[in-house]
């Protein structure tokens, strides 16, 4: 069963494979898409206001990171590459995402989002942007958590900068969990 993520900047605390079975799924990042200026404008600029208004009340999707089986995953990605070949005059950096999110809510592709209650995954760029939102998220000893329970994945921590420096310092001088 695959597992997509971009990498370079996601830590893995706990096996991911534990979230994955027979249902594709994909993270929340539990902020609604009209309160994120990013989000709103990219699907405002590839879909104009009526797909917009569709999604704007649903939750981001964290696009970085998707698990399933590899049917459903190769699938979904022929979907994404379908779409984005209609928009390939618009070339920015993150245009998955807004693609992820229509094909998600809009065409309404069978995938399951996770909340942050399961401790799936986690976008520290989100957390940064609205941290008043994000009461039950706890970074302690470079441990991200919600409540007592690690998330599989953190996503994008390179976005706090002390987290990045002491992940990176840890990884530098060992190859062992922190």
């Amino acid at each position: 069963m695959p597992k997509s993520c971009l990498g370079f900047y996601d830590v893995f605390q706990k096996n991911p494979f534990e979230y994955v079975n027979d249902e594709l799924i994909i993270s929340s990042e539990e902020v609604k898409i009209y309160n994120q200026s990013w989000n709103s404008k990219t699907i405002r600029s590839i879909y104009g206001d009526f797909i917009y208004d569709a999604i704007k009340n649903n939750d981001v999707l964290c696009s970085g990171i998707i698990g399933g089986p590899s049917n459903k995953f190769i699938s979904f990605c022929d979907s994404i590459i379908k779409e984005s070949r209609k928009y390939s005059f618009l070339n920015f950096y993150g245009m998955d995402q807004p693609i992820i999110q229509k094909l998600i809510y809009f065409d309404k592709c069978d995938i399951k989002i996770l909340n942050h209650e399961t401790a799936f995954c986690i976008n520290l760029y989100v957390i940064n942007e609205f941290t008043g939102n994000y009461k039950n998220v706890i970074i302690s000893n470079n441990k991200v958590l919600n409540k007592e329970n690690l998330f599989s994945i953190v996503h994008q921590y390179n976005k706090m900068s002390e987290l990045y420096t002491n992940i990176h310092n840890h990884y530098l001088k060992n190859f062992i969990p922190i």
